[in-house]
């Protein structure tokens, strides 16, 4: 039976070789696409050695081109050596077959160090950061608040300009229930001392009195002191601060819409979405606000 090692590889292989097949993958400036696998997974070089390839892909609209691949299901990033090596191989095979245009590719699952960008690129083999991100979950936690203003309700008015019980409840007809004076300010509009309109009564400190209903849905819509039976005109208090309540969290288990993800550069990165849609994205050209 074959190790979990080699299990995991083969399927980084086959992975790797749906990702380069996608026709949104194109090479060289001549925008080549590979959409064929070849059978042959073992390719003589000039040496006379056989080599033993990952991935190997021609062309149907440019005949003479070849893809080869080396890919890596490490857990940490390919070093030099492996990188070396690898170049070996493809001048091999370079030698070997000059009708053919060799293009070499290098993925990894966890990237390159350094010392193997620069050797791969040198030779012009690209070094490709490519991860299988499909099974991927995503833990997603929600927390959620309550932020209110602290009012302090100093004296209220009725409308024959009589003040107020604040220990009275009020009753609304069209709203139902019973209401403290201190409940009913949010149904107002608030000004402060200066006749200004409060927008932000959440970060606003300081004296305000009440001005017109924000909405009234009829006439049975006013607040009737329970024991006067008097109407309410309004409201003068001072708000002192704000009060946040926690309401709890919860969390949610998130599957990946993103089948892959290939780093072509620092920049530029193609995300292969489930559905098929491909998107790239170049970092250099996304600004902060984006």
């Amino acid at each position: 039976m074959p190790s979990d090692k080699q299990v995991k590889g083969d399927a980084y292989e086959d992975f790797s070789r749906q990702i380069l097949l996608l026709e949104n993958i194109t090479w060289n400036n001549d925008g080549i696409v590979f959409d064929k696998v070849e059978s042959l997974s073992k390719i003589q070089g000039k040496s006379g050695a056989k080599h033993q390839i990952d991935i190997h892909l021609t062309s149907i609209k440019f005949q003479r081109c070849h893809l080869i691949c080396e890919c890596k299901n490490y857990t940490r990033p390919v070093e030099k050596s492996l990188g070396c090596s690898f170049i070996t191989v493809i001048h091999d095979i370079k030698e070997e077959h000059p009708e053919w245009v060799v293009i070499g590719a290098f993925l990894s699952n966890k990237g390159f160090n350094s010392g193997a960008v620069k050797v791969l690129s040198y030779y012009e083999i690209a070094p490709l950061y490519l991860e299988d991100v499909s099974s991927k979950t995503f833990k997603l936690t929600i927390t959620e608040s309550s932020t209110r203003a602290i009012i302090s309700v100093k004296r209220a008015f009725y409308s024959d300009d009589s003040e107020v019980d604040l220990h009275e409840y009020f009753r609304n007809d069209d709203l139902g229930g019973f209401f403290r004076i201190g409940t009913i300010v949010g149904f107002y509009t608030l000004y402060d001392e200066q006749g200004e309109l409060i927008k932000d009564i959440i970060n606003y400190i300081g004296n305000f009195k009440t001005g017109e209903r924000e909405l009234v849905n009829n006439e049975d819509d006013c607040f009737f002191g329970m024991t006067s039976g008097k109407e309410l005109k309004s409201i003068e208090g001072i708000i002192e601060g704000k009060k946040t309540t926690s309401l709890g969290s919860h969390s949610s288990i998130i599957k990946s819409i993103v089948k892959g993800i290939l780093r072509e550069s620092k920049d530029v990165v193609y995300h292969f979405n489930k559905d098929g849609g491909v998107k790239k994205i170049d970092y250099s050209k996304v600004s902060d606000d984006e």
